[in-house]
């Protein structure tokens, strides 16, 4: 497949390797993160890529084997290896506030975490203020580190996790 010029803000994940087998798997150090039909992108550069959704993810001898749709097979991966596994980054989108106040967000283990208040950005990138029912805030940052990236007010981590970081208002 031809890369496609892009202008999404990307995220190196690091580097595909040599394939494992006939089947078009190859080792990669994954973020726990990311799971099967996630979409990805391949590419040498940020700027020239082909979207790859993960078809397969397995453990062998401790490491993970992925499968990308852009690569079925060891032939169509050959052309690949080398290149990099890039993720689109949420930061710098714009935060609508009117797009997200009042919406809940949930929690990996779907769980309530809180109710958006609104975004402001900090320079960095946009941060989410959530609310609790008793009325403490958490302020997180939105980007691909704490937000599933099609999901918007999904977090990726399970409610306990966010216990300490509420602040009294």
């Amino acid at each position: 497949m031809v890369p496609l010029k892009n202008s999404k803000n990307l995220n190196k994940l690091g580097k595909v390797t040599k394939p494992h087998g006939l089947e078009g798997f190859f080792y990669f150090k994954l973020k726990d993160s990311l799971k099967e039909g996630e979409t990805l992108f391949i590419g040498k550069n940020e700027h020239e890529t082909t979207p790859a959704i993960i078809k397969s993810l397995k453990l062998h001898k401790g490491k993970t084997l992925v499968k990308l749709s852009a690569a079925l097979d060891r032939t169509a991966l050959e052309p690949y290896v080398g290149s990099y596994l890039w993720e689109e980054v949420l930061e710098g989108k714009g935060l609508p506030e009117e797009e997200f106040k009042g919406k809940m967000a949930k929690t990996s283990d779907d769980l309530e975490l809180g109710i958006c208040q609104g975004s402001y950005n900090c320079g960095a990138g946009d941060v989410i203020v959530l609310e609790r029912e008793d009325g403490f805030l958490l302020e997180l940052p939105f980007n691909n580190t704490y937000f599933e990236k099609k999901a918007i007010l999904l977090t990726k981590f399970p409610k306990s996790f966010f216990d300490e970081l509420w602040q009294k208002p």
